[in-house]
Protein backbone atom coordinates (compact mmCIF):
# COMPACT_ATOMS: atom_id res chain seq x y z
CA UNK A 1 0.00 0.00 0.00
CA UNK A 2 1.35 3.37 -0.68
CA UNK A 3 1.72 6.03 1.81
CA UNK A 4 -0.34 8.78 1.62
CA UNK A 5 1.23 12.30 0.62
CA UNK A 6 -0.24 15.45 1.62
CA UNK A 7 0.87 18.17 -0.64
CA UNK A 8 2.75 21.04 0.44
CA UNK A 9 3.17 24.61 -0.35
CA UNK A 10 6.60 26.02 -1.55
CA UNK A 11 8.79 27.95 1.13
CA UNK A 12 7.58 31.22 2.00
CA UNK A 13 4.29 30.78 1.00
CA UNK A 14 1.27 31.28 4.05
CA UNK A 15 -1.92 28.67 3.61
CA UNK A 16 -5.00 30.55 2.97
CA UNK A 17 -7.08 27.17 1.76
CA UNK A 18 -7.50 23.38 2.76
CA UNK A 19 -8.80 29.35 -10.64
CA UNK A 20 -11.36 35.27 -18.16
CA UNK A 21 -8.37 35.83 -20.65
CA UNK A 22 -6.89 32.79 -20.67
CA UNK A 23 -9.12 31.27 -18.17
CA UNK A 24 -7.12 27.87 -16.41
CA UNK A 25 -8.99 24.42 -17.10
CA UNK A 26 -7.93 22.54 -13.56
CA UNK A 27 -6.83 19.22 -13.77
CA UNK A 28 -4.86 17.45 -10.95
CA UNK A 29 -1.17 18.45 -11.19
CA UNK A 30 -1.76 21.53 -12.59
CA UNK A 31 -0.48 24.94 -10.97
CA UNK A 32 -0.42 28.53 -11.18
CA UNK A 33 1.80 30.60 -9.78
CA UNK A 34 2.65 34.21 -10.31
CA UNK A 35 1.84 38.17 -9.62
CA UNK A 36 -2.12 39.20 -9.21
CA UNK A 37 -2.46 41.69 -11.39
CA UNK A 38 -6.02 42.16 -10.14
CA UNK A 39 -9.30 40.72 -8.59
CA UNK A 40 -12.53 41.60 -9.80
CA UNK A 41 -15.71 40.64 -9.62
CA UNK A 42 -18.48 39.72 -12.83
CA UNK A 43 -22.30 39.55 -12.37
CA UNK A 44 -23.46 36.27 -13.97
CA UNK A 45 -25.15 35.95 -17.08
CA UNK A 46 -27.80 33.72 -16.03
CA UNK A 47 -27.91 32.76 -12.03
CA UNK A 48 -29.67 30.00 -10.73
CA UNK A 49 -32.39 30.78 -8.64
CA UNK A 50 -30.70 31.88 -4.60
CA UNK A 51 -27.35 31.93 -6.18
CA UNK A 52 -25.09 34.62 -5.91
CA UNK A 53 -25.70 36.47 -9.09
CA UNK A 54 -21.56 37.85 -8.73
CA UNK A 55 -18.47 35.63 -9.71
CA UNK A 56 -15.05 36.56 -8.83
CA UNK A 57 -12.12 36.24 -11.40
CA UNK A 58 -8.15 36.77 -10.73
CA UNK A 59 -5.68 37.93 -13.10
CA UNK A 60 -2.00 36.26 -12.48
CA UNK A 61 0.94 37.36 -14.20
CA UNK A 62 2.92 33.78 -14.48
CA UNK A 63 6.00 32.64 -16.19
CA UNK A 64 3.73 31.13 -18.81
CA UNK A 65 1.99 34.93 -19.20
CA UNK A 66 -1.38 36.27 -18.06
CA UNK A 67 -4.09 33.16 -16.94
CA UNK A 68 -7.01 33.97 -15.37
CA UNK A 69 -8.38 31.54 -12.60
CA UNK A 70 -12.01 31.83 -11.81
CA UNK A 71 -13.29 31.55 -8.37
CA UNK A 72 -14.33 28.20 -6.56
CA UNK A 73 -15.81 27.63 -3.53
CA UNK A 74 -12.50 25.98 -2.32
CA UNK A 75 -10.36 29.02 -3.80
CA UNK A 76 -12.98 31.27 -1.73
CA UNK A 77 -10.04 32.19 1.12
CA UNK A 78 -7.25 33.15 -1.51
CA UNK A 79 -9.82 35.25 -3.57
CA UNK A 80 -10.73 36.84 -0.31
CA UNK A 81 -6.92 37.56 0.60
CA UNK A 82 -4.86 38.34 -2.91
CA UNK A 83 -4.28 41.74 -3.80
CA UNK A 84 -2.62 43.36 -6.53
CA UNK A 85 0.97 42.74 -6.44
CA UNK A 86 0.88 39.69 -4.19
CA UNK A 87 2.04 36.61 -5.17
CA UNK A 88 -0.09 33.63 -4.98
CA UNK A 89 0.46 29.92 -5.91
CA UNK A 90 -2.40 27.37 -6.71
CA UNK A 91 -2.15 23.59 -7.04
CA UNK A 92 -5.14 21.49 -8.15
CA UNK A 93 -5.29 18.13 -6.31
CA UNK A 94 -8.08 16.01 -7.57
CA UNK A 95 -11.85 15.98 -7.18
CA UNK A 96 -13.35 15.67 -3.79
CA UNK A 97 -16.65 13.22 -3.46
CA UNK A 98 -19.76 14.26 -4.92
CA UNK A 99 -22.46 14.68 -2.39
CA UNK A 100 -26.11 13.56 -3.84
CA UNK A 101 -27.38 16.06 -6.52
CA UNK A 102 -24.01 18.12 -6.76
CA UNK A 103 -20.80 17.71 -8.88
CA UNK A 104 -17.81 16.80 -7.42
CA UNK A 105 -15.72 19.69 -5.62
CA UNK A 106 -12.43 20.80 -7.09
CA UNK A 107 -9.65 20.05 -4.66
CA UNK A 108 -6.84 22.44 -4.36
CA UNK A 109 -3.31 23.44 -1.68
CA UNK A 110 -3.33 27.37 -2.35
CA UNK A 111 -1.18 29.89 -1.06
CA UNK A 112 -0.02 33.41 -1.14
CA UNK A 113 2.78 36.35 0.32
Amino acid sequence: MKAKVSPQLPKGFTAVTGGGGNSVEWKKGVIVTGTVIEVKTIDKKNPKKGEDPTTRLMRVNTKEGERGVWEKAALRGLFDAAKKGKTVYIEHIGMGKAKKGQSAPNLFVAGIK
